[in-house]
């Protein structure tokens, strides 16, 4: 039995997807036209999971209605369509690029979409507050210095992760948020963590806070926008 479902997007490699879907039920995204090309497959930029629910741009909601229907049946997720500008410049592009925790968001206040607003917020300057970053273990795991002092200055325990050696196609380089995917106690990297020092930091930190470090596929740690896994059934 499929332990839940992940949540991709097209730039994921075949050999990632392969590998998840040995114990996850894979849902692969379609693009959001919207954003910048070399992104618009990544999950953190088009959508957002929280309490209960599906957080995405209205267009992007109008236009992919049979994929997020099919997520919302498989695990009671309200779709909440999302208002508010969305195109490929900064900050329309990252209303939904978002680190969730326990109950809090943490991100840019002023960026994000209106309709997440009513939770709690740690506000960072950082408005890709989703793709440096992760949360495990009660940690908020960041390669980057404003989210590391947002995290602190809200005591919010955290472990510092380098963001070396990660591939973006299109850009200098990719994020460590957007390479990962946190399911309990397991970390899902794409890429090999021994051979970059991205992946070396992150194994680290892993065995530090008892967390599973599992690599997809081989090769360069490659950011793919992360990977939502969401239970197959919610609580309201």
């Amino acid at each position: 039995m499929k332990k839940a479902i992940a949540i991709v997007g097209e730039s994921m490699p075949a050999e990632a997807v392969k590998t998840l879907r040995k114990d996850f039920h894979v849902i692969i995204l379609p693009r959001d036209n919207y954003v910048a090309h070399q992104v618009s497959s990544h999950p953190d930029m088009i959508l957002t999971v929280f309490d209960a629910k599906i957080f995405c741009h209205k267009s992007y909601a109008e236009n992919n209605g049979s994929v997020l229907s099919e997520i919302s049946r498989l695990c009671g997720l309200d779709i909440i369509p999302c208002e508010g500008k969305r195109s490929e410049k900064y900050p329309e592009d990252v209303a939904f690029n978002v680190l969730t925790m326990n109950g809090t968001l943490l991100g840019r206040r002023d960026s994000i979409a209106e309709e997440l607003k009513v939770y709690p917020i740690v506000s960072t300057r950082q408005g890709y507050a989703g793709c440096p970053s992760l949360f495990a273990a009660g940690h908020v795991i960041p390669a980057d210095p404003a989210i590391l002092k947002s995290a602190r200055e809200n005591n919010i325990p955290t472990e510092e992760v380098s963001g070396e050696g990660i591939s973006l196609p299109g850009y200098d380089k990719g994020f460590i948020g957007g390479a990962c995917g946190v399911f309990g106690t397991s970390v899902y990297l794409c890429g090999s963590p021994d051979s970059f020092p991205a992946g070396i930091s992150l194994n680290e930190v892993c065995r530090k806070l008892g967390l599973q470090l599992i690599s997809l596929c081989e090769g360069p740690v490659l950011d793919v926008g992360g990977i939502k896994f969401v239970p197959f059934s919610i609580e309201k």
